[in-house]
């Protein structure tokens, strides 16, 4: 039995690789940043108290404040982390700097 061959015009070419989803490649009009479009459930009064007092006028812009807030409060060092490990010059007078400081006319604590 003769061997089937196809024609050329039958085979399919190789699948292109698929492209990086649009929303990767598009930047936020207001920071100018590269942005992910989501869907979030939210409370109505945390965002009406957040908007509120952080004067957003948007529920995105609350949501991008406060991921920031969250993001920068997290980044911080905590203090009780670094006691002990600064090690002050043995001449060292923090309450002669509080005259720098503008803290002259208060009494000592």
């Amino acid at each position: 039995m003769p061997e089937l061959v196809k024609p050329a015009a039958w085979e399919r070419p190789a699948p292109a690789p698929p492209e990086a989803p649009r929303h990767l490649h598009t930047l936020d009009p207001v920071y100018h940043v590269p942005v992910m479009r989501t869907n979030i459930v939210l409370d109505d009064a945390l965002v009406r108290q957040a908007m509120k007092l952080t004067g957003a006028r948007t529920k995105r812009e609350v949501v991008h404040l406060a991921l920031k807030s969250l993001i920068e409060r997290h980044s911080r060092k905590n203090l009780l982390d670094l006691a002990g490990t600064i090690d002050f010059a043995p001449d060292f007078d923090h309450k002669a700097l509080r005259g720098l400081r503008g803290d002259a006319g208060r009494a000592d604590r």
